[in-house]
């Protein structure tokens, strides 16, 4: 099994390294810029915890011990197309699963939480919603697996600003407005954790300011 120490050198080998190059920074600096780095070596002989992912010839590392995340704070994955941000979301949410290794979410795997949408709420595709549906019906249909009611739907549509569209079908949404209705189905149940995946594509100025200043 890899070292703290030799799986850091593997990630920078592969992922840090070139995206470093391009920013023309250091790879120390990337890691502080993205607040993954501690600067503190676990020691020579500690196994690091990592999933692995292989698809086909690619195999990919994440490391766990630096991206464990706390209650009340971002944590940001920065890295080029292809990297694993979006696998390392989908393995989280139990959508993938890894060659090796392990990820939990409030100290379970995600398939064994009680109640995942309060627990977690996730956008990793914004256009997964049936094109037919307004994006009122489609997140009441959401709320009604897990005993949400009418006035909290209101109540998220409100907050991403879709009050106005909520009747319309899906269908006829631009770019912006699915990935606001996105967030509202990640926020619908109020959990604790948020797994957003870009969550500001398609956003015009007033929405990204206020995903960034809710």
């Amino acid at each position: 099994m890899l070292t703290a120490k030799q799986l850091k050198k593997t990630n920078h080998d592969l992922v840090h390294d070139s995206f470093a190059r391009e920013l023309g920074v250091s790879v120390q600096e990337l890691l502080e810029l993205a607040h993954l780095g501690s600067g503190e070596d676990t020691g020579p002989g500690e196994p690091a915890q990592f999933l692995q992912m292989t698809k086909g010839a690619m195999t990919g590392l994440v490391d766990l011990a630096e991206t464990r995340s706390q209650a009340g704070r971002v944590t940001g994955f920065l890295g080029p197309n292809g990297a694993g941000k979006s696998t390392t979301m989908r393995l989280l949410l139990g959508l993938d699963r890894p060659t090796s290794g392990s990820s939990t979410i409030n100290g379970r795997p995600f398939a064994q939480l009680t109640r995942p949408l309060h627990e977690v709420g996730a956008l990793l595709e914004s256009r997964a919603v049936h094109p037919g549906r307004s994006a009122r019906n489609h997140l009441l249909a959401v709320a009604a697996t897990t005993g949400i009611g009418k006035p909290r739907v209101d109540h998220v549509l409100e907050m991403v600003g879709l009050s106005d569209v909520a009747d319309k079908r899906v269908r006829g949404f631009s770019l912006g407005m699915g990935q606001r209705l996105g967030i509202a189905g990640a926020l619908l149940a109020d959990p604790g954790i948020l797994i957003l995946d870009e969550p500001i594509n398609g956003l015009d100025p007033d929405g990204i300011r206020w995903v960034r200043n809710p």
